[in-house]
């Protein structure tokens, strides 16, 4: 289901991504702040690299084996839901890319990739 969930999200917004659309006015991600996981159990952090919470913070995203600084933050024209530019690093490598950030209705976070990898899940309690 989460797999179906990110796919259908990705036909509708990736095509934003490759043109570009940002609106003027920049956001920043505090409404995307916290500890997201995929499952409940996987908000205590001692899981699988896939199953790892993604950390939001001010101007910073963690994943499992890698941290970004985020360099730009802007409206695509859908509530609750951003592009970012973000300036990675991890393993050895550094990288530039943009990602979608977006709450649906019953408040899951989506994050999705240019390169379409994405991520879906909830706000962790703890």
């Amino acid at each position: 289901m989460r797999i179906k969930q990110i796919a259908i999200a990705g036909m509708l917004l990736m095509p934003l991504l490759s043109l570009g659309i940002q609106p003027a006015g920049a956001l920043n991600l505090q409404l995307f702040a916290g500890k997201w996981a995929a499952s409940p159990e996987f908000c205590e952090g001692s899981v699988a690299a896939l199953d790892a919470p993604v950390v939001i913070e001010a101007g910073r995203m963690t994943f499992y084996e890698w941290s970004c600084t985020v360099v730009d933050v802007k409206g695509i024209g859908l509530k609750r839901s951003v592009i970012a530019t973000l300036d990675c690093d991890g393993e050895g490598q550094r990288w530039r890319e943009k990602v979608v950030l977006g709450l649906d209705i019953t408040e899951a976070l989506m994050i999705l990739r240019d390169d379409a990898v994405g991520f879906f899940g909830r706000r962790c309690r703890n």
